[in-house]
């Protein structure tokens, strides 16, 4: 498996931006709403925010963060809707495993069936 073939599919009009420390989510809705975005959330799996932009211009904002705004953010970057979809996938099955393991001591065929579901849901996750 060589990991250098991945393609990422980046959105046209959202951007990942990690704020400095201390700068919550208060402060990062202002921010975004000042300069005209909306926030969209605070994104778990990089510990940062989604914020929508002007559709098809993603890297003139960006550029323009690390121009003028590096008092206030970390790092700003792309939206990669592919890894997005990847995780929040993933984190479905996880859950489902979850729940299953809290539940380890129903019957078997409960228990198969509860398996037979997780691997449908694994198999969902599948790409072309």
């Amino acid at each position: 498996m060589n990991f250098m073939d991945y393609q990422p599919n980046y959105s046209k009009d959202k951007i990942l931006v990690k704020f400095k420390e201390g700068l919550d989510l208060s402060f990062a809705e202002k921010f975004a709403e000042k300069l005209g975005y909306k926030l969209i959330e605070k994104y778990p799996h990089l510990d940062c925010y989604v914020l929508e932009v002007k559709s098809d211009e993603v890297t003139k904002t960006i550029s323009n963060f690390e121009q003028n705004y590096l008092e206030f953010i970390e790092w700003v970057n792309k939206f990669d809707l592919k890894l997005d979809s990847r995780w929040r996938g993933l984190e479905k099955i996880l859950k489902k495993v979850e729940q299953l393991n809290d539940n380890v001591d129903i019957p078997g065929e409960n228990y198969n069936l509860f398996l037979d579901k997780i691997i449908d849901e694994l198999k969902k996750l599948k790409e072309d």
